[in-house]
């Protein structure tokens, strides 16, 4: 009789075409933002970070693409800062994580975000120029380059004071690029 009954649950569920375990899959999926690289290709058509270029700054697009607004920590107060990390993948098949290797010292710390309009972008920054926060960056010296593919990280943890303003925790992942690094100089970018 029990076995029955749930057949004819499925069937329904079936006959319905609604399947609660594919819902999930699909509203996990549609998330309200989305990030991207913007990184662009070089004069060999590849996407290139030359460092003797002048400041080596990675930025990375942040876009609410939901219909309502949509917060976002600030980077420079606790709950923003570390949230953009990058992950690595080198040719020979190793894995590896940038992320801000200093500790921060907050001297004011408050709660602070960005209010993001529907379908509005702001752009986020990893300043490559500190290699100390930001070390796990591919550093190949001058007359050399190194290539990877790499992907940027956006990831807020949820806490009490996400719940108490409404800003979004989760976690989206860009595409993964093909990226060339060119040009480190450790004695030019002293000066």
């Amino acid at each position: 009789m029990r076995s029955t009954f749930l057949s004819m649950l499925s069937m329904i569920a079936v006959l319905s075409g609604r399947c609660p375990a594919a819902e999930a899959k699909a509203e996990e999926k549609s998330l309200p933002i989305s990030i991207a690289l913007a990184i662009p290709a070089g004069r060999q058509g590849e996407k290139e970070v030359d460092y003797s270029a002048g400041p080596t700054v990675i930025h990375v697009v942040v876009t609410n693409v939901s219909d309502k607004p949509l917060r976002l920590w600030q980077d420079w107060c606790s709950w923003g800062y570390g949230a953009l990390t990058f992950v690595f993948g080198g040719e020979d098949g190793r894995t590896w994580t940038g992320r801000p290797e200093q500790l921060m010292v907050f001297c004011r710390n408050y709660a602070d975000w960005w209010n993001l309009a529907p379908h509005e972008s702001i752009v986020m920054c990893a300043n490559l120029d500190d290699a100390i926060n930001w070390a796990a960056f591919p550093r190949p010296v001058s007359g050399s380059e190194e290539t990877v593919t790499l992907k940027a990280v956006l990831k807020y943890k949820p806490d009490k004071e996400s719940w108490r303003h409404n800003v979004w925790t989760g976690s989206v992942e860009s595409k993964t690029e093909r990226v060339t690094f060119t040009g480190w100089d450790p004695e030019k970018k002293k000066k």
